[in-house]
């Protein structure tokens, strides 16, 4: 509707209104003032209902148009809080913090086994009764069927697996572990720390069941470290029901000139998600952090090396080269269009018709 009729309608008031005080003013009343002025009030209130109304029409037309493009960007700018991935790695080192208590889920034999920056050790049948605060004792044992029956560690501590040198080392940090171990037949059984001592070629009449414990320092860990091609001649180690809330792939470095650093120990792997249709490589020394994990599944096996397959929730997941990660965690945007397509439809038609509305309102009126 066009404006023309208002203004000619505030025009003719206001000479009204300043006839009326004109004849006021000279006291030159007459009988058509009351209906003059009843005139002027009603224009006047006609008027005035017309101005809220184009002021309230014309406001929220830029204002939407701000409000969709904020949501817009808000939507395209914000990562989902928590993404459903599957992750496979292969690395020759990996770390956990525990979210609860983890036990061994079964014994396995070994023919090499070294704990070291214990506490207490017994093994009455060989003379050793050791209990002692300062957790620096160290034992190494040789010989055939030595079975590890049981390792507890309570949660919240932090577990860190090493595979190298056909060895695999377990580092346990800022937790208790308890463990036991049994065996027959000694190549060579060495103490260190507790009362020296060294028993060589031994053959026991029974198997002799020998109880360990400690609690390892977040800088002097307790370690337990196997000789990985004796497990029971079994091509992969296997360890289950571990429950985590993170994992990292990364480990203390001491360069030349003493600098301490992190490195990745990443030989390759993949990332698979589930809210948008994404497959990420890992490449050899790339970097990949995550804030937080809730695993569903998480299998940890390996012979020369240690696999991961982890499939769960995870927060804050980023690949890449050190100081070039990419942040995998998809957009709200990205997120509806992929899993809520009728209600993406319609927001999406929604924000057209906002734009197109507030253009029309705020330029084209």
């Amino acid at each position: 509707m066009s404006d023309k009729p208002l203004k000619k309608l505030e025009k003719i008031r206001n000479k009204k209104i300043k006839q009326e005080a004109e004849r006021l003013i000279k006291n030159d009343a007459c009988d058509d003032i009351k209906s003059n002025l009843d005139w002027i009030e009603t224009s006047s209130q006609l008027l005035s209902h017309q101005k809220n109304n184009k002021l309230f029409g014309f406001i929220p037309a830029p204002v939407v148009l701000i409000i969709c493009f904020l949501v817009a960007g808000l939507l395209w700018a914000i990562s989902i809080p928590e993404i459903n991935v599957t992750i496979k790695t292969v690395s020759h080192s990996v770390g956990f913090a525990l979210s609860e208590k983890w036990s061994l889920p079964k014994p396995f034999t070994t023919g090499y086994l070294r704990i070291e920056n214990f506490q207490a050790l017994h093994a009455p049948e060989l003379g050793i009764s050791f209990e002692h605060e300062s957790g620096s004792a160290k034992v190494e044992i040789y010989g055939k069927n030595i079975v590890i029956e049981k390792l507890e560690l309570e949660s919240k501590g932090i577990i860190e697996l090493d595979s190298s040198s056909n060895r695999l080392t377990f580092s346990i940090k800022q937790t208790k572990i308890k463990g036991a171990f049994s065996l027959e037949d000694i190549s060579l059984l060495e103490t260190k720390g507790i009362k020296d001592m060294k028993i060589k070629d031994k053959k026991l009449e029974y198997p002799e069941y020998i109880e360990f414990s400690g609690t390892g320092g977040s800088k002097v860990p307790t370690n337990i470290i196997f000789k990985i091609n004796d497990f029971e001649n079994e091509k992969t180690w296997h360890l289950e029901n571990m429950k985590t809330h993170r994992m990292t792939f990364l480990k203390e470095d001491i360069s030349a000139d003493g600098y301490p650093s992190f490195i990745s120990t990443i030989k390759e792997g993949e990332v698979k998600l589930y809210d948008v249709p994404v497959v990420e490589k890992i490449f050899k020394g790339d970097v990949v952090t995550m804030e937080h994990i809730n695993p569903m599944r998480l299998d940890i096996s390996g012979k020369d090396d240690i696999r991961i397959f982890m499939k769960g929730k995870v927060k804050g997941l980023k690949i890449g080269p050190k100081g070039f990660e990419k942040n995998l965690a998809p957009s709200f945007l990205e997120y509806f269009y992929h899993h809520q397509r009728f209600g993406f439809f319609w927001g999406a038609v929604a924000f057209l018709w906002g734009i197109l509305w507030g253009l029309k309102e705020t330029i084209f009126k």
